[in-house]
Order: structure tokens, then C-alpha cells, then sequence
């Protein structure tokens, strides 16, 4: 045997077997099988609502992980050195081409105990290097150029 309930306000009808709520109200424990019927009803709309909001998380998940997958096709192939650093100052990811204009391995980059590209950039340019990590740290967008030395010895 089961009960269809209806109440305005909820997701509609709710079917359940007869439960210790349906024995009270039979009973005459009207007020605690009201309030039993209350308490199911609510245990029922929180398990729906939480479906619901799990699978707007996984799909939002699904979503993040195809744009990651999207901007690292991108920075992967770009004729340019793309470089992400931490909040901290490390750095998180160095694009492949980063290896062609530097002449050193990517591996490299993230290793050691200084700065990479500090040990890199040209003395005379080193102030403004340093400059472009302070400024960054503050999230403020910039544009600085500066040399740098190739494994070669080349500028």
C-alpha cells in the first residue's frame, strides 16, 4: 500500500509506503503524524534540491575541465613564452615554445632554488624584471620588455 501526498509549495506528489507517520495519524496521534508527514516531506525536497545542485557541480566541473583542456591546446601551440606563476612567485606552467626562445628545457624552469628567468634576464634589464614580478603580485596588468640569454650565450 502506498500514499500520494500533494502540498502546495513542494515538487508535487510524493509517493511513500506507510511509514510510522501514516500509523499515527490512523492512530490518533494526528498532530505527530502531521508533523511526521512535515519531516518526510522536507527530508524529501532536501534530497531532491541536493541532486539537483551535485549535478549542476559535476557539469560545472565537465565545463572547467573542457576550457582548461582548451586554453592548454591553445598556449601549448602559440608561438609565444606563456608563463604562470603562483601567488607565491613560482612558476606553475611555462609553455613549450618557452623551451625554443630560451634554449633551456621546461623542466629546468621549475626547478632550483632562485628565480629562472631572473638568472636569465640581462643585468641591465634585471630592475625592470624584478619591477614586473611587483607589479604582477598586485594583480595589475603591464606590459615590460626586457633581454635575456639564450643557452647559446646569444642576447
Amino acid at each position: 500500500m502506498s500514499i500520494a501526498l500533494l502540498a502546495a509549495g513542494w515538487f508535487g506528489i510524493t509517493t511513500t509506503p506507510p511509514t510510522r507517520w501514516a500509523s499515527a495519524l490512523l492512530g490518533g496521534g494526528l498532530v505527530a503524524g502531521v508533523l511526521s508527514l512535515v519531516l518526510l516531506l522536507a527530508k524529501s525536497r532536501i534530497a531532491l534540491a541536493t541532486q539537483a545542485h551535485e549535478k549542476e557541480a559535476d557539469e560545472l566541473r565537465q565545463a572547467s575541465a573542457l576550457a582548461n583542456e582548451r586554453y592548454k591546446l591553445l598556449t601549448d601551440n602559440l608561438a609565444a613564452a606563456v608563463i604562470v606563476r603562483g601567488a607565491a612567485g613560482n612558476i606553475l606552467y611555462c609553455s613549450p615554445y618557452t623551451e625554443i626562445l630560451t634554449g633551456y628545457p621546461v623542466r629546468e624552469m621549475y626547478t632550483g632554488d632562485t628565480d629562472f628567468f631572473e638568472r636569465i634576464v640581462h643585468e641591465a634589464d634585471r630592475s625592470k624584471y624584478v619591477r614586473s614580478l611587483q607589479v604582477t603580485s598586485h594583480g595589475e596588468p603591464f606590459q615590460f620588455r626586457y633581454r635575456f640569454w639564450h643557452k647559446t650565450g646569444l642576447l
